[in-house]
């Protein structure tokens, strides 16, 4: 999944710890990532049930990384959860 794809960074992240992710959705076209490595639908948010989701944005966006025409973006920002809150 996409925690195992981003590594010891996401691992690394102590309760109470932020993270940002940006990237392309599936329906992007044009140039990037390949198709493989884009964000499917409702994918983060699966990937990050077990924190607390802030924000998150799927949908046509200029990307903040890669100025041009807008393309298929997903954004999330999540907060670890403290072990043992509710």
């Amino acid at each position: 999944g996409i925690v195992e794809a981003v590594g010891a960074g996401v691992r690394s992240v102590k309760p109470g710890g932020l993270i940002a992710i940006e990237g392309q959705g599936s329906e992007h076209t044009g140039d990037g990532p390949p198709p493989a490595t884009r964000f499917k639908p409702n994918q983060l948010l699966a990937a990050f049930a077990d924190w607390r989701v802030l924000a998150y944005e799927d949908g046509k966006f200029a990307c903040d990384r890669a100025p041009g025409a807008p393309t298929h973006v997903v954004r999330l920002l999540a907060r670890k959860v403290a072990l043992g809150a509710k």
